[in-house]
């Protein structure tokens, strides 16, 4: 018992204990009557420990005010529901006398509504007998805390019950709850708002009328309290400062704030729709079809179902009633709107044209309103509204509606300020900007669309908060239009924040355009870290699309530009990390020596800016793309700046070198006085390394006799790797009698392709070593020739640079194509009917022939493969061509290449 004790404790680093080892001793000491040894805080932590589990997911426990805080240290296999357990602790606590914790209630509540969705299905008596226990749990968690958490599950299981006697006894609580009006209270109004959208239907009238007095009372006391806050969020949130001036009308939270307009306009709206007498002339269901509006705009919900709004007499109820469905209505849409991720009407055309339908008919209600009957005027609201209504027009493309409502504001004097009264200027920014941004999605030009903003308001503060305003929201969608509209607004002499103007370079950049990253370096009005902000983002869509998004020369003309501009910040952290990575991709992309030379200026004038670290995968990032000489020249600039490391560095590149076969680098680096006793013992050690036996030399007579032509290929493949090249030859005389046409072929470019692979031998001597195997093989063993060995033999030709020059490099990749290798043409036919032209255009000789080391190269009848013999062959020309310093050959080759590749992929998209 002790050990669960600590478990359950806030003791630091108890036994570990698995809920079956705690079912277990629970069990034996509740059957040998020791379970009252337990205390009730010690129970009511079993049970919040295995409510958590069984509500958790691994990794990610949850947290409340009644969760446990071991659940995080308990093993993966506990975390599976355990409501069975949990509901025999409870039982077990109320049978030993101890009173049942907050906490207790609400795990049990939890566990039979569990139980409830098991037997719903099945048993509906049983699950009736669940819900019955669960609302008891319910009650007596409203009346012990002022925090209950279990309203929303307790209602999805009402709404799932066909009897109505709980839904009653529910209702009936949350009324208390109600009328009792406690200091914290979010989540009975969120109860009551939640119960308001589902379970409509099931609630009878009379409870309807009761729950439409507690509100009626409510607003009664907001008469002497305001409750709604008029702060800065007005301008931010639009019509949802409505829809919560609403909300803490009816529902005080026990908050007070000023008497700002919102609230004067929101308790007016209030009392004529629930007046304390509860006499709005016969019609109880449009108030409680004002609240569902209320609750649909509120929770962003489209599960409701409200009834028609009948028609009021009374014209001054009635343009209450159309005040508050017109926001509701406005707010529900935009939040519909809003939960998409794209800033425009996502739905089909017939979508767009009924939301067109339902904004113009709510804006002529709302519009042809008297003003002798409406509520009290409020400038502020009138223009929220508006504002609402060109959101929507703009979103919808609704150029009818927008200019509609463009006048409506200048005939009501909405674009009237008070100097002597700061407050009317509330709601003023929101409806500029709205019109603004509308009038442009719209289709109307910039200057047009500014000038009528200018008619109407002269402040500077607004026109340019409208200007930032659609130029961010044009930054999402359409960046180029955003930049164009940065651009008028300077012609109009109406600059744009600063910040706005470097988000529009970021959003460029991040739809992959490139061009105008110089516009943004040199504009001396921004501040040397948004400029940052820019490059930034430009260099991170670099390293990760590359080419496909920048030339990387220019990226690398730029370099300097940015390390100064790195100089300029007060903290360059940030940005020097994502500077450092991108040198790293500019040595992938062949621009190691100017990298390196920019690496030993910068070192010099600031020395912090690079660490050993940087220094390291410098050294590794060179000598993995071969660049050794520069690999040695940036180790003496590491040794230099961080002796500490010599010895690691100096090894890691001794080995690199040596395992690169760069022996004149490698002995220049040993005559170098800082090479250490370690590094020279570790090279001496890789020197008189012995080679690993020939272990396959000796299963060679096994696989003899076999019949499996892939044991053939695996042996000749690992006596060609180990160098016994003798051994392939005569394992491959022993089959060749026995083996097919392909085996044969295939074995011999083994053996082939393995002689390019020797170290020890120069390149001439390779391709003499190739011709006179293949040679061997054709006049012996029957070998026939196909694409591979032909690249094979033309690999070792290209390689031998004193035989062939660029111009003969040239020729020979005329004639390929001339055979039918494609070019991307489109001409070229695997039947051999057609070919592409060359793309060099060398004189073509009157027998077409490749000679390779005096051996005339077969011209094969079999279909060409892209992957298999036209890829690997084409980049052996490009890096032929390039060893050779014929760049203008190589990029055509190149481009020939990528050409190719992609009509392969559209043609394996298409099978």
């Amino acid at each position: 018992m002790g050990k669960l004790r600590d478990l359950l404790s806030s003791q630091p680093n108890p036994r570990p204990m698995t809920v079956r080892e705690i079912r277990h001793r629970y069990q034996f000491w509740k059957t040998h009557h020791v379970l009252h040894k337990m205390t009730s805080l010690e129970l009511s932590s079993l049970i919040r420990l295995l409510g958590t589990l069984s509500i958790s997911e691994y990794g990610h426990p949850q947290t409340s005010l009644y969760t446990h805080p071991r659940a995080s240290q308990m093993p993966e296999s506990t975390f599976v529901p355990h409501w069975t357990f949990l509901k025999q602790v409870g039982k077990d606590k109320r049978w030993l006398r101890h009173p049942l914790l907050p906490s207790d209630h609400y795990w049990l509540l939890r566990a039979y509504l569990a139980l409830f969705w098991e037997q719903v299905q099945t048993d509906s008596s049983s699950a009736e007998q669940m819900l019955t226990i669960a609302g008891k749990h319910y009650l007596a968690l409203c009346t012990t805390t002022s925090y209950p958490d279990g309203h929303t599950l307790y209602f999805d299981a009402l709404a799932a019950s066909p009897s109505s006697g709980p839904m009653q006894a529910f209702v009936t609580s949350l009324l208390k709850a109600l009328r009792e009006r406690r200091h914290r209270e979010d989540g009975v109004v969120d109860a009551f708002f939640h119960l308001v959208l589902r379970c409509d239907h099931q609630i009878p009238g009379f409870l309807k009328e009761e729950l439409l007095g507690v509100v009626s009372g409510r607003v009664a006391s907001a008469n002497n309290t305001r409750v709604a806050s008029d702060g800065g969020d007005t301008e931010a949130s639009g019509t949802g400062a409505l829809i919560a001036a609403l909300e803490s009308t009816l529902f005080p939270l026990g908050r007070t704030s000023g008497d700002g307009p919102i609230s004067q306009w929101s308790v007016s709206l209030a009392n004529k729709l629930f007046p304390p007498t509860l006499a709005v002339k016969g019609h109880p269901d449009v108030r409680w079809n004002c609240i569902m509006l209320l609750a649909l705009a509120r929770t962003r919900s489209t599960d409701g179902g409200g009834q028609v709004v009948p028609t009021i007499v009374d014209p001054v109820q009635h343009a209450a009633v159309v005040e508050w469905r017109t926001v509701c209505v406005l707010a529900a849409i935009e939040n519909l709107f809003r939960s998409d991720e794209s800033y425009g009407a996502p739905f089909a055309d017939d979508v767009v044209q009924g939301f067109s339908h339902v904004i113009r008919r709510l804006w002529r209600e709302w519009a042809s309103v008297s003003p002798s009957v409406g509520p009290p005027s409020s400038l502020p609201v009138a223009r929220i509204i508006c504002a609402s209504f060109l959101r929507l027009g703009g979103q919808l493309k609704d150029k009818t509606l927008v200019e509609v409502c463009r006048d409506f504001c200048v005939v009501e004097g909405l674009w009237s300020v008070r100097a002597t009264q700061p407050g009317t200027e509330v709601g003023l920014q929101l409806m500029a900007a709205e019109q603004l941004y509308a009038s442009l999605v719209c289709g109307t030009f910039f200057e047009r669309a500014l000038v009528d903003l200018m008619v109407y308001t002269n402040h500077m503060r607004i026109l340019r908060g409208a200007v930032d305003t659609a130029i961010v929201r044009f930054s999402r969608v359409d960046p180029e239009h955003a930049q164009e509209v940065v651009a008028w607004a300077n012609s109009r002499a109406i600059l744009p924040t600063d910040t706005v103007v470097a988000d529009v370079g970021v959003a460029l950049a991040k739809r992959g355009i490139s061009g105008f990253l110089d516009r943004y370096l040199d504009d001396t009005r921004l501040a040397p870290g948004l400029r940052a902000k820019v490059a930034s983002a430009h260099l991170r869509m670099y390293m990760r699309y590359g080419r496909r998004f920048v030339n990387p020369t220019e990226t690398m003309e730029k370099m300097e530009t940015f390390f100064v501009l790195a100089a300029q910040l007060e903290r360059p952290n940030s940005f020097l990390v994502t500077l450092r990575s991108v040198l790293f991709v500019l040595i992938r992309h062949q621009h190691a020596p100017k990298v390196v030379k920019m690496v030993e200026d910068l070192s010099t004038q600031h020395p912090t800016w690079f660490s050993d670290l940087f220094y390291t995968r410098l050294l590794r990032t060179l000598l993995d793309h071969r660049q050794f000489r520069l690999a040695q020249r940036t180790l003496s600039l590491c040794l230099s700046k961080h002796s500490k490391n010599a010895e690691r560095w100096t090894s890691l590149v001794l080995f690199r070198l040596y395992r690169a076969r760069a022996k004149t680098l490698v002995t220049k680096l040993l005559r170098q006085p800082r090479a250490s006793r370690a590094a020279l013992l570790a090279l001496e050690r890789t020197r008189t390394r012995k080679s690993v036996p020939m272990k396959a030399a000796h299963r060679t007579p096994s696989n003899v006799w076999t019949e499996d032509p892939h044991a053939w290929r695996k042996t000749v493949n690992s006596l060609v790797r180990k160098g016994g090249f003798r051994h392939a030859k005569q394992f491959f005389n022993a089959v060749h009698a026995r083996a097919s046409p392909g085996t044969r072929t295939s074995i011999g470019n083994v053996i082939l392709h393995g002689y390019l692979l020797r170290r020890t031998s120069s390149n001439r001597r390779r391709l003499q070593m190739v011709v006179d195997t293949y040679r061997q093989f054709k006049e012996q063993y029957a070998f026939a020739p196909d694409h591979v060995t032909v690249n094979i033999l033309l690999k070792a030709q290209l390689r031998s640079g004193q035989d062939v020059n660029a111009h003969m490099a040239r020729q020979l990749f005329d004639v390929l194509v001339r055979r039918g290798y494609p070019t991307g043409a489109g001409l070229s036919t695997a039947g051999g009917g057609k070919v592409d032209p060359p793309p060099f255009g060398m004189d073509a000789s009157p027998v077409e022939t490749v000679i390779v080391g005096q051996l005339e190269v077969p011209k094969v009848d079999a279909p060409l493969l892209y992957k298999r013999h036209v890829e690997p062959l084409y980049k052996m020309f490009v890096k032929a061509f390039y060893q050779r310093g014929d760049v203008v050959a190589a990029r055509k080759v190149l481009g020939i290449t990528k050409t190719l590749q992609a009509q392969e992929w559209r043609s394996n998209g298409r099978s």
